[in-house]
């Protein structure tokens, strides 16, 4: 395995512990945050606003159970991601 794919893997592996870490502390209380302060999202790139708006505008529809669940899936996935650049498919 090259380095690039290397690397890559190890920031997947990161950004799926963070997830799956993320959705064990996520409460109904920081969800309720979460809707008050997420109205403007602006990251300053036309395509970011405009991914950022429909990521933020679903993850605020959506009650806090299923956003949950939906960071926990990323979050092994993400792993599963990892298993198979490690393992190969």
């Amino acid at each position: 395995m090259n380095n690039f794919f290397h690397s890559g893997a190890i920031l997947l592996f990161i950004i799926g512990l963070m997830a799956m870490t993320g959705s064990c502390f996520y409460s109904k209380k920081e969800h309720e945050k979460f809707r008050k302060y997420s109205t403007s999202v602006s990251t300053g790139n036309f395509l970011g606003d405009i991914l950022g708006v429909i990521v933020v505008g679903l993850l605020s529809i959506f009650p806090w159970y299923i956003n949950k669940i939906i960071m926990l899936f990323l979050g092994v996935l993400f792993f599963y991601f990892t298993y198979l650049a490690y393992i190969g498919y």
